[in-house]
């Protein structure tokens, strides 16, 4: 199916091309952790086999070639957070990841009482096995039991649905910066909790 070489306690995950129709994280023998920095390679190769997959319905392959570089890198300021989590099969592999903070993506700290969601993705091969929303789900509780009262998310075109099915409003339609000249169409989104 895939190779998965322990590092230390760094997970790498290796899907093969000769997979790419394969399902995985078909059992529920999944659990969901907390990242550390040990995991910035493991996230990072997930963010890329999934963006690269999931946003091409949605995206022009020219912006995606600019972006999928600066998306695809897992931060280690969220990593290291205590709030970004990734469901891990009972292999290694790992099939999705997400979480929340209080400072929003550009790192600035929100509003009183307002939260952010951070990087969401799920590889193409474990769709539709509930690992995002579960991770969302514990992403609002925490949310919630930290006094929040509403979390926002600056989503992907692509993603939208899956928000709005969990209870996110679309606020508006927006430009994400994420450098100098580099926008990439998305939309802002609120939960209130």
């Amino acid at each position: 199916m895939g190779s998965v070489r322990p590092i230390g306690s760094q997970v790498r995950v290796s899907i093969s091309a000769g997979c790419a129709g394969a399902r995985i994280g078909m059992s529920d023998n999944t659990i969901i952790r907390s990242t550390t920095l040990y995991d910035e390679a493991a996230v990072s190769a997930l963010l890329t086999e999934s963006y690269a997959v999931l946003l091409a319905a949605d995206y022009a392959p020219a912006l995606l070639d600019q972006v999928l570089p600066v998306i695809c890198r897992a931060r280690p300021s969220l990593l290291d957070c205590g709030t970004y989590y990734v469901v891990q099969s009972e292999a290694g592999l790992l099939l999705s990841c997400g979480g929340w903070t209080m400072a929003s993506p550009n790192e600035q700290i929100s509003t009183i009482g307002a939260g952010h969601i951070r990087h969401f993705a799920t590889h193409p091969n474990a769709l539709r096995r509930g690992h995002a929303r579960r991770i969302l789900q514990r992403c609002l509780t925490e949310a919630r039991a930290a006094g929040l009262d509403r979390i926002h998310c600056a989503s992907t075109i692509t993603a939208v649905p899956f928000y709005r099915e969990l209870g996110f409003t679309t606020v508006a339609y927006i430009d994400v910066e994420l450098n100098a000249g580099l926008r990439l169409p998305s939309a802002a989104m609120v939960h209130f909790l």
